[in-house]
């Protein structure tokens, strides 16, 4: 069934036909709050939006472009790209979508919405890519709410003259439809990761539980009952066999002690400060004794993702002093500084003898090369024992850089 105001724009005079793009364009943005309105998947709901603006204003060309959430190299780039108005063989020969240089990464950087009537005459245009086709009049609007940046909304080539005042604020409320949607989308996503991890934290705090309530005192039972045995003066031979059985269960309670302390961790973050005065409090009881800990620098700013893989540090590093260093001190000290974190473990234990196990040891320098530091292993305390020192740099704050070079 044809729409009516389809029908209508057929049966009126060429003189009259201008009438009928109020309906038009009211149509449009029916169905652009018709699609944020749904249940669709967000990428369809931005497809249409993107869709409905490029109608709403009668331009050849249009497209939405999504930032990474994550950044990388210290910078955000465009990971999502969404356009309307180029053909296959058009898409084929241009082959890279923008990364957010160039005019679109002047969008991005900008509070207010661009409207230019020839691109080409902006001063972030910086040519063309190879089968890019030619635009002029360009409006491109930030996807921000709030606040959040998520993106950019633009628009190129209207028919019949440059954009308009009256075409950039549609184009602005339709970005801020869409905003509006990713930061509903995202929130409902980061709700679900929370649960999941909630979850996860609470079968390891059964876990946990299982394991000393239970697995720890069995076998310490079977010790007693072995130490009963021995009470009996059984022959040199079985005794030297009932006390290698006895040392034996003493060393699997330590290994099970330290597995129950490294699975054991904050469903919920409450800065990198205290869930590090929260984990090495928690070390106590499988230690016998409480670390020093000491803290220094601005520990809460730390980025999340370098805070997480800190705590996972600290924490294995304390299981492995737990399983095998047999110490009776332990100083921890954790330090922010302007340019780098680092972390001292250092303890008076039996050190790392000739073959140290290497496997726990890789993990943690791994963790500190992808974070761009290193891992450095020696002394530790009282001239004796293990000194670990893992330092990583600290990220510049994110930035958006225009590629040089793109049109993009």
């Amino acid at each position: 069934m044809n729409r009516p105001d389809a029908m209508a724009h057929d049966a009126v005079p060429g003189e009259l036909r201008h009438l009928a793009a109020p309906a038009e364009r009211l149509h449009e943005l029916l169905e652009a709050v018709y699609a944020v309105s749904t249940d669709r998947e967000l990428p369809t709901i931005l497809r249409q939006l993107t869709v409905s603006a490029a109608r709403v204003v009668d331009a050849r060309f249009g497209a939405m472009g999504l930032l990474d959430p994550e950044t990388r190299d210290g910078h955000r780039r465009l990971a999502e790209f969404i356009q309307y108005g180029l053909d296959e063989a058009t898409e084929r020969r241009i082959g890279v979508w923008p990364h957010g240089g160039g005019v679109l990464g002047a969008v991005l950087a900008s509070e207010v919405p661009i409207r230019v009537d020839d691109l080409t005459t902006h001063p972030a245009f910086a040519g063309w890519p190879a089968g890019h086709p030619l635009m002029r009049s360009f409006l491109g609007v930030p996807v921000r709410v709030q606040g959040e940046l998520y993106g950019n909304l633009y628009l190129a080539d209207k028919r019949g003259g440059p954009f308009t005042p009256e075409d950039e604020r549609i184009i602005e409320a339709l970005a801020v439809m869409a905003g509006v949607k990713i930061a509903n989308v995202r929130m409902l996503e980061e709700k679900y990761r929370a649960n999941v991890k909630i979850a996860v934290m609470e079968d390891r705090e059964r876990i946990a539980r299982d394991l000393h309530d239970t697995v720890i005192q069995r076998i310490y039972a079977a010790g007693l009952t072995v130490q009963g045995a021995l009470r009996a003066d059984p022959s040199p031979d079985l005794t030297d066999r009932l006390d290698r059985v006895v040392t034996a269960l003493d060393e699997t309670i330590q290994d099970i002690r330290a597995t129950i302390f490294s699975i054991q961790s904050p469903a919920v973050s409450n800065g990198l400060h205290s869930d590090i005065t929260e984990l090495v409090t928690s070390a106590a009881s499988h230690l016998g004794f409480t670390p020093t800990l000491r803290q220094d620098g601005p520990l809460d700013a730390v980025p999340a993702e370098t805070a997480r893989q800190a705590l996972a540090v600290l924490r294995e590093s304390l299981s492995n002093a737990v399983r095998h260093a047999h110490a009776t001190r332990i100083d921890v000290q954790v330090t922010a500084a302007a340019d780098e974190l680092r972390i001292t473990v250092a303890d008076n234990g039996i050190g790392l003898g000739a073959a140290p196990r290497r496997s726990g040891l890789r993990n943690l320098a791994e963790r500190a090369e992808n974070l761009g530091g290193s891992l450095d292993l020696g002394q530790g305390l009282d001239g004796r024992g293990t000194g670990l020192r893992w330092r990583v740099l600290l990220p510049e704050p994110a930035a958006i850089v225009a590629a040089p070079g793109t049109a993009d």
